[in-house]
């Protein structure tokens, strides 16, 4: 899908609301004070408001001047730079020529880096985007001023409208990663375009900011793979998850969910305790604390807690290996008897199995949760449980949230982690690996691991930017978290955890909204969906069936027509209704959305979006479509292979599911209904 221009209804000047802006602008005397100008802002108030409440903030300046060419078009000239944004003779031709350099190919997303005058933007929209098969554009305009003058030169009312644009006009750098994390979260699978991304620009721009935009494609490509990572980095991975919440249905039944507890201590603080190596010097300080704040630990935390006498009110777990067990077993059923256990249900069964304290059941935001049909809360939790563990105290309401031991990083000594956890202080993992720098909250650089923590680091940078109230750093090491306001914990504690405010009373009285008879209830719930889901299974398995005689049927054809010229020219003909039958089982699959999306999508998903990448990309491939369309069609067959195997993989899972509620509960009425 091409981007494609909407018409709009003529926009009123909305009432005491000025679109001139005289102070700030290069405006050559007023000679652009124009129609396009008006227009462009009216737009821009509709749409980008930040954006044209920056540009009434600018303070003057004299760097910039219009120069008219003898085109009738204008310039812009940089007085600063003493140099011409275009070639002073033809802007166009000089632009036409800059994007023909480029040899751009399959740009399905168009970065365009810098604005210049807005010349490349509309020319590339207008001409180049349907040759591209361009669906959508992002445009990043370092410099207000610069982009100013493009708003007083050029008529960018249906750029500025597209739905399929996304405008970034004078962010920094340290902003620009969580501004693609929220475009890629905003937009349905975006990031699938990112190997089809290609940067368009004028040379000015690059000449202007070279390494601005060089850092803008990092941080794209960065904020694209960490959403990627998001899905799954394998079937067999997702797969583990999937089984993990099917063996978990009766705890899930069986206990209170995270959502009774929404808002409970709103206005009032928290502490958020992980395992990192700086905890060794400010654990102490937690004891006398159970009262004035909500203490959620992560699940490596809790034996070093409770060895210095600090009970955590919940201790977070999100980890599928069985390692993770370690954690949880071995404790004294007294000392965690109000340690509540709020673990998401894809940790191995067994950690529900050795841990005698109270439970509290957290959803993560995955798909397979919804298909339950219960509810219990779902957070959407990043990569860790010391990420869950802040997720947890902004869904509680709590502000402040009071981060300790939040290290991210390796601690003096090249320690990993606090003094007494269970895998040790030295976790050899961490060693093996290329380190990074990243800025430390004590002021000086600290070494990092870019696989892991840094994935944990960037979590919490959006966690913290989505999080309404203050947080406050008091991690006394480690890796900065851009956000938070870095404080010692001492201090921390005497200006805001002066109170009592009796957290575990509170948590009691919530969760015994639940019920014995709300248990049964789900069961029965559950019950209901499996059946439905094993009807579809059914139907998607002969789907794909169908898929794979297709290609068997026609595979030495598209073969032929791939290597053949002469075969080509005879048979192109036919080729898209090839296409449209070949590809129909797919797109059946995908409209049993209870099932495909909700249950299996978690499972598939890791292997469907490299898919879904490499389809997009293949037509880089090659220079005519029919190949591309050819060469798709014969990827197909894997495609079908691969779904039917993972498909009958979670079926048997959800007959032992199936099983396994049976013999636990009644569900007689259910079987009747079905």
């Amino acid at each position: 899908m091409n981007i494609k221009w909407k018409k709009h209804k003529k926009e009123k000047t909305p009432k005491n609301h000025s679109t001139a802006l005289p102070h700030s602008a290069p405006d050559a005397g007023g000679y652009l004070q124009n129609q396009s100008f008006h227009k462009n802002m009216m737009v821009l108030q509709r749409r980008y408001p930040e954006i044209v409440r920056m540009l009434e903030t600018m303070p003057p300046t004299q760097d910039y001047d219009f120069v008219p060419t003898p085109k009738r078009m204008m310039n812009l000239y940089i007085k600063s730079k003493n140099f011409f944004y275009y070639d002073q003779e033809d802007p166009i031709a000089d632009v036409k020529k800059q994007i023909a350099e480029l040899k751009l190919k399959n740009t399905r997303l168009a970065v365009f880096l810098g604005i210049g005058l807005g010349y490349e933007v509309v020319y590339y929209l207008s001409e180049i985007s349907s040759q591209q098969d361009t669906s959508m554009a992002i445009l990043v305009e370092r410099d207000p001023y610069v982009f100013l003058a493009a708003l007083r030169t050029t008529d960018l009312t249906e750029v500025l409208n597209s739905e399929q644009l996304h405008l970034i006009v004078g962010a920094a750098e340290e902003e620009m990663y969580l501004n693609f994390q929220k475009y890629f979260s905003d937009g349905p699978q975006r990031f699938l375009f990112v190997r089809s991304m290609a940067p368009v620009y004028h040379l000015s721009s690059l000449r202007l900011n070279k390494e601005y935009y060089l850092s803008v494609i990092r941080h794209l490509r960065e904020a694209a793979h960490q959403k990627i990572l998001e899905y799954g980095n394998c079937p067999e991975d997702s797969l583990i998850g999937v089984d993990h919440m099917l063996k978990n249905l009766q705890e899930i039944v069986a206990n209170p969910g995270i959502n009774l507890l929404y808002d409970s201590f709103k206005g009032k603080p928290a502490i958020v305790v992980s395992s990192g190596p700086s905890l060794n010097k400010n654990k102490h300080l937690l004891k006398g604390l159970e009262e004035k704040a909500v203490i959620i630990a992560a699940n490596s935390t809790l034996r070093p807690l409770l060895a210095m006498g600090v009970k955590p009110h919940m201790v977070t777990a999100l980890e599928r290996v069985k390692e993770s067990i370690r954690l949880m077993d071995g404790y004294d059923p007294a000392d965690v008897a109000d340690v509540y256990y709020t673990a998401c249900p894809v940790v191995h069964e067994k950690n529900y199995e050795v841990y005698s304290g109270p439970r509290i059941i957290v959803y993560r935001a995955f798909d397979h949760f919804k298909w339950l049909g219960i509810e219990k809360g779902m957070i959407n939790v990043k990569a860790s449980s010391g990420n869950m563990a802040f997720k947890m105290a902004s869904v509680l309401g709590c502000d402040p949230i009071i981060i300790i031991g939040q290290d991210l990083a390796f601690g003096e000594g090249d320690l990993t982690h606090v003094e007494g956890t269970d895998f040790g202080d030295h976790q050899t993992q961490y060693y093996n690996k290329p380190r990074i720098q990243v800025p430390g909250n004590l002021g000086q650089p600290v070494w990092t691991d870019p696989g892991f923590w840094y994935t944990c680091l960037k979590g919490y940078e959006v966690d913290v930017a989505e999080n309404s109230g203050r947080v406050i750093n008091s991690t006394e090491g480690g890796a900065y978290i851009n956000g938070t306001e870095v404080m010692p914990f001492q201090e921390a504690i005497d200006q805001y955890l002066q109170q009592d405010i009796q957290p575990l009373q509170i948590i009691r009285e919530k969760l015994a909204a639940f019920t014995a008879s709300d248990s049964a209830q789900e069961a029965r719930q559950v019950y209901r969906n499996i059946l439905t889901s094993l009807k579809d299974m059914d139907v998607i398995l002969g789907y794909c069936d169908e898929g794979i005689r297709l290609y068997e049927e026609n595979k030495d054809h598209l073969n032929r027509f791939l290597t053949d010229p002469e075969y080509q020219a005879q048979h192109s003909a036919g080729l898209t209704e090839l296409q449209n039958k070949m590809i129909a089982p797919r797109r059946n699959c995908i409209q049993l959305h209870f099932t495909w999306q909700l249950l299996l999508a978690h499972v598939i998903q890791s292997y469907n979006i490299k898919f879904e990448m490499q389809i997009i990309d293949t037509p880089r491939r090659y220079d005519d479509r029919q190949l591309a369309a050819a060469d798709t069609m014969l990827q197909h067959a894997e495609w079908y292979a691969v779904i039917s195997d993972l498909v009958k993989i979670v079926k048997g899972k959800i007959l032992q599911a199936k099983a396994g509620i049976e013999e636990q509960y009644d569900v007689s009425s259910v079987v009747t209904e079905h």
